[in-house]
């Protein structure tokens, strides 16, 4: 470390102490730019101590950019290594300056192994990744209207959003709206509780418009590259254009929230380089787009005013968690007699507060159950409300369970924020009165010589 201050001023515990950081720094960058997307940048790392009367304790300044890849992940890594360092430590009038100068390493498109393709290649989702391409892949809707549960004003709505679809050559081409606006988009938004039906929807809205689905949620256009998830989401919508499918974003919160106000990460700044990008590519695009989210209240306004029909979905009442029990059922299930529906709706009174969803992992959990029975197998009402009856329950303790976690967390977060405060008050103290028990002794002294 180039040490530019008089090392007198230094303890030699504090030059030893920040020998150590200085090692730790390099040892961050060394194993950071080891991993495989790190292998492509290579770094130039300075430190210098500078005498400073600015109560500044460090300062970090690089050249990280997204053209860089990995550059700013390395950058974070390295400043939040230094706030750690420098909320327990301190050196009176110095300022440790810490630069970070990133290049795109020469060999960093060299030929990959066998071994590195196949552990950087996967499909999942409808999503292909090889090594640094994204290719998108739509697929065939798994699920129609008939096999989903909706009140009828969500079904109504859906119904009419799927008019604009159908309807869009007529009003476009033929009216001519297309010479009032030139893009003929389609924009959806579902929203409400976990578990009530919006992804089966965005199935059936694409089936019944005879469309394949590109349905993408935020980790998987984020990927593990920090600053390409504005170029996936464009390529995302190139896709959808070209193979004339319904593109289906899921967790939308993560795409349409709030703009980052105060940017002081560079993920900060990545997020809302995909959101602004998100807004151009929904300005600009020409066909159907259906998002679903269980947090429209975190929507940015400016995304709220592009989409041209948001559809509530509720938790199912009685009546619906009745029929979606009945859907559960197959034709060929052994049961104990055929059930009615006065005996669908005693089922469906023990579930309250239960989402389509978990009224569907109820059941199937039910048949496990039994299929593991060694003697015959008949399925009765009690054991459907039983099945119900003890999701419930399980749904009761897990929100319990998240409560005393939340609790903790608050708890522990406290007693972090009484330390810190508690540390940044001694090294106030220390930093104001450096001399007082010099001084204290001092005055012992001569009162001792008076006396």
């Amino acid at each position: 470390m180039d040490i530019k201050i008089d090392e007198n001023l230094l303890t030699g515990e504090q030059k030893a102490s920040l020998v150590q950081l200085d090692g730790e720094l390099r040892q961050s960058i060394i194993e950071l730019c080891s991993t495989e997307r790190g292998r492509e940048v290579q770094v130039e790392y300075g430190t210098a101590l500078v005498k400073s009367a600015d109560q500044q304790s460090y300062k970090l300044s690089h050249n990280a950019s997204f053209q860089l890849s990995y550059s700013y992940v390395i950058a974070d890594a390295i400043g939040t290594k230094l706030k750690c360092y420098f909320l327990k430590n301190t050196i009176p009038d110095a300022t440790l300056v810490v630069n970070l100068t990133f290049s795109k390493r020469e060999n960093s498109q060299q030929p990959k192994t066998k071994s590195d393709i196949s552990g950087t290649s996967e499909k999942r989702s409808g999503k292909t990744i090889k090594d640094e391409s994204v290719t998108f892949i739509p697929i065939n809707p798994k699920y129609g209207f008939e096999q989903i549960v909706l009140p009828d004003s969500v079904h109504d709505d859906l119904m009419n959003a799927v008019k604009l679809i159908e309807f869009r050559d007529l009003i476009f081409e033929q009216w001519g709206y297309g010479e009032i606006e030139p893009n003929s988009k389609c924009i959806i938004n579902m929203y409400g509780p976990a578990g009530t039906g919006k992804t089966m929807c965005a199935h059936a809205i694409a089936k019944h418009v005879g469309k394949k689905l590109l349905a993408l949620n935020y980790s998987e256009i984020e990927s593990k590259y920090l600053g390409e998830a504005a170029k996936n989401l464009a390529a995302a919508f190139d896709t959808a254009n070209k193979t004339d499918s319904v593109l289906f974003f899921d967790e939308a919160d993560s795409f349409l929230g709030k703009r980052v106000q105060n940017v002081v990460q560079s993920t900060d700044q990545a997020l809302n380089s995909l959101r602004s990008q998100m807004l151009i590519l929904l300005e600009n695009f020409n066909g159907v787009v259906v998002f679903a989210t269980n947090l429209v209240s975190n929507f940015d306004e400016a995304f709220m005013s592009r989409i041209q029909k948001h559809i509530r979905f509720n938790l199912p009442d009685v009546h619906q968690r009745a029929e979606i029990i009945r859907k559960q059922i197959p034709s060929r299930l052994p049961l104990s007699h055929s059930f009615s529906s006065e005996e669908y709706e005693k089922i469906a009174e023990n579930g309250e507060g239960l989402s389509g969803r978990e009224i569907k992992n109820a059941i199937f959990e039910l048949y496990l159950r039994k299929a593991n029975s060694s003697s015959e197998v008949i399925f009765s009402i009690e054991d459907f409300s039983e099945a119900i009856s003890r999701k419930v329950e399980d749904y009761k303790q897990l929100e319990e369970e998240k409560n005393q976690i939340v609790k903790q967390r608050i708890l522990r977060k406290m007693a972090e924020k009484v330390q810190e405060r508690a540390l940044e008050k001694d090294m106030n103290s220390e930093n104001t009165n450096p001399n007082d028990g010099n001084n204290e002794h001092s005055e012992k002294s001569v009162l001792t010589s008076e006396e």
